[in-house]
């Protein structure tokens, strides 16, 4: 019996040890779980950021786009004032050549007619010489040749009024607004014009090639003149093909009619793949040497490389288009600015095309120098000039093979964009916004290296990040987003949060703005704070030390419009990171504002933001898990029991994390 007692004890004490170790390693195993819970959360926390990011990025990559669009769409603005002004000129000079005509050749029964002089007395004359007289007055007399001549210029000068009068009147029909078979009816005159004076009368040919370059000029007449390829099309497209050096006027009217069609989008591709028409007169133009017709020649080019299906093909022609930009973009632009501004306005549309981006800038001694070097100056004349270059190297900036590279082009991208970003005058405001987007385009590679550059990239985005100006709030948001890049390096942190007067004092400045069109300057700047909390050290010191930090994180959390959504969000993130630093959160629950605003976010029901509302619960776990403060929460707070009670009821599956971490805190409390 004894013996048998002594094995039962033995089996209830192991069975007890048992239990014993069972119940330890359950603790250790919900203590494993919670923190893989955590581990978890905070995963996907970063993974959102992430997103956010991305999103981020594409949305300011669209805004560029949108932005090379609008300035695309304003040079075509220019471009059709100035032929519609030209093609007014050219009307009011027709129509005082005809005033001149008809003053200088009154008709029949019109005006007043001058009395002959008096006859000659006659003079003394033989018998035999009256005789003669008088056979010859019997006669018919005969024309003289200076009279024959005379009619035959007269003649001539009528079919030139009467042609000159049809171009008149279908100038007006265009003007004042005709039936779609009238203006046909008006363009095949036209054409039937050219056709018959085109070989007799060089001046008549021009004045029609006139006629039917105003007509290009007109939005609504573009594309029937480009699709009447028998007619108008061919008739431009000759006259731009002729290549007497005699007649450059022809040529010069040609290919301004082909500049004014390729201004029409619907042109454009069928015009750079007519190979044996537009292309080939667009082309030969380039080679005369004329700088009238071979400006023309580049206008034509920019506005056919807006077209994206043709810039690989226009990139892919080496020897012709490709080079003619390239060295028209080299041009001085004391003597030829305008021919250089339009070359980079096509090598900007070009560098648009994403695929070529990266053989732009491999192509070092040609379009990457002629872009640089246009990036590069800074005569206030070029201003146009160096906005185009230095869009084409924003662009460039995007290509991921090219970024390192620009970088590392110390004296010449990396200069030309940190000059831009540094630009004050207001009527450079474009380029400024070029070059710091170029610095953040870049700084997704490089932002360490860009940090160190104390004089150059880091100096210039935080000279633009404190502008105060309201027509600077697009630049300083830029600055801010590059900031934000510089954040995201782990490295960069400490050094940014300690230079107080630089980088902590524009973040904390643009935290804490609060007009309506500064949103994304706060968002941005609330996402800089987020990164630097990432650091224990800096949490302390951000909560502890400095006030304005902790105001502008503060205030931030307890936003409640709809528009400053997004800044919200990075608050209460800024405070679930500063949450997980332990002897920070009675001092966090102690502040009446952060907890006002931690509590309202995760009791909000209708209509509230789901990120937010599972970031407050985050939040109110980590306070939860304090010990020192279980008892007061659960006490005091009875708008933080109704939070915690409603968030552990959540039914959405879409909301299981928020429902995990309300029921997180509420095991924490009990």
């Amino acid at each position: 019996a004894r013996n048998y007692q002594q094995q039962l004890d033995d089996v209830r004490r192991m069975s007890a040890e048992a239990e014993a170790r069972s119940a330890e390693e359950l603790a250790q195993a919900e203590a494993e779980l919670a923190v893989a819970r955590q581990a978890l959360a905070d995963a996907t926390a970063a993974q959102d950021d992430a997103d956010r990011a991305e999103r981020l990025r594409l949305t300011e990559q669209r805004a560029c786009e949108e932005a090379t669009v609008a300035e695309q769409e304003r040079a075509r603005s220019q471009d059709l004032e100035a032929q519609c002004k030209s093609a007014m000129e050219q009307l009011a000079a027709l129509r005082r050549e005809l005033d001149q005509r008809e003053s200088a050749a009154p008709t029949l029964g019109e005006g007043p007619v001058a009395s002959p002089p008096p006859p000659p007395p006659p003079a003394p004359r033989s018998v035999s010489e009256a005789g003669r007289s008088e056979a010859k007055s019997a006669a018919p007399p005969k024309p003289e040749v200076s009279e024959a001549k005379k009619r035959h210029e007269e003649e001539t000068a009528a079919a030139a009024n009467k042609r000159r009068m049809q171009v008149l009147q279908r100038l007006n029909m265009l003007k004042h607004g005709a039936s779609q078979d009238d203006v046909d009816e008006g363009q095949s005159a036209l054409v039937k014009a050219f056709r018959k004076v085109a070989q007799e009368n060089r001046a008549e040919k021009v004045k029609v090639l006139h006629a039917l370059q105003a007509e290009s000029a007109q939005a609504s007449r573009k594309a029937a003149l480009w699709r009447d390829a028998q007619g108008a099309r061919a008739v431009l497209i000759e006259a731009a093909l002729n290549s007497e050096g005699q007649d450059t006027k022809s040529r010069v009217c040609g290919m301004a009619s082909l500049w004014n069609l390729s201004t029409e989008p619907a042109n454009r591709e069928e015009m750079w793949n007519d190979e044996h028409g537009a292309r080939k007169a667009l082309l030969e133009g380039a080679k005369d040497p004329s700088n009238e017709v071979r400006l023309c020649v580049l206008a034509a080019l920019q506005h056919l490389s807006e077209e994206p299906l043709n810039r690989q093909s226009m990139w892919a022609d080496e020897h012709g288009a490709r080079a003619f930009l390239i060295n028209s973009a080299k041009m001085d632009s004391s003597t030829r600015l305008q021919h250089r501004e339009r070359a980079l306005s096509a090598l900007w549309n070009l560098s648009a095309h994403a695929p070529l981006g990266a053989e732009i800038w491999a192509d070092k001694q040609g379009a990457r120098a002629a872009i640089v070097s246009g990036a590069l100056i800074s005569a206030p004349e070029e201003r146009k000039a160096r906005m185009r270059a230095l869009a084409a190297l924003h662009n460039i900036s995007a290509v991921a093979q090219a970024k390192t590279s620009m970088w590392r082009d110390a004296e010449g991208a990396r200069t030309a964009l940190v000059r831009a970003a540094r630009i004050n005058d207001p009527e450079d405001r474009k380029s400024r916004m070029y070059g710091l987007v170029g610095l953040q385009n870049l700084s997704s590679d490089v932002a360490e290296a860009m940090w160190q550059d104390h004089e150059g990239a880091r100096g210039a985005v935080i000279e633009a990040a404190v502008l105060s100006s309201k027509e600077d709030t697009k630049v300083r948001a830029c600055a801010m987003s590059v900031l934000q890049s510089f954040a995201r390096v782990p490295a960069n942190r400490s050094p940014m949060w300690e230079d107080v007067a630089g980088a902590r004092a524009a973040v904390i400045q643009a935290a804490t703005a609060a007009d309506t069109a500064e949103l994304e300057i706060r968002e941005s700047a609330m996402n800089i704070i987020l990164s630097w909390a990432g650091d224990a050290d800096i949490a302390v010191l951000m909560w502890s030390e400095v006030a304005e930090a902790r105001a502008a994180i503060v205030a931030a959390a307890a936003l409640t419009d709809g528009a400053g959504q997004r800044i919200r969000l990075g608050a209460l993130r800024v405070l679930q990171e500063i949450l997980k630093v332990q002897r920070l959160r009675p001092d966090v629950w102690a502040d009446a504002g952060a907890a006002s605003a931690i509590v309202t976010a995760a009791g909000a029901q209708e209509g509230s933001n789901k990120s937010i509302r599972e970031c407050a619960f985050r939040c109110l776990w980590h306070l939860a898990s304090e010990r020192s403060l279980k008892a007061s929460m659960w006490r005091d707070s009875p708008d933080l029991r109704a939070a915690l009670l409603y968030g552990a009821r959540l039914p959405d599956a879409h909301e299981r994390k928020a429902r995990i971490s309300a029921l997180g805190a509420l095991q924490s409390l009990s």
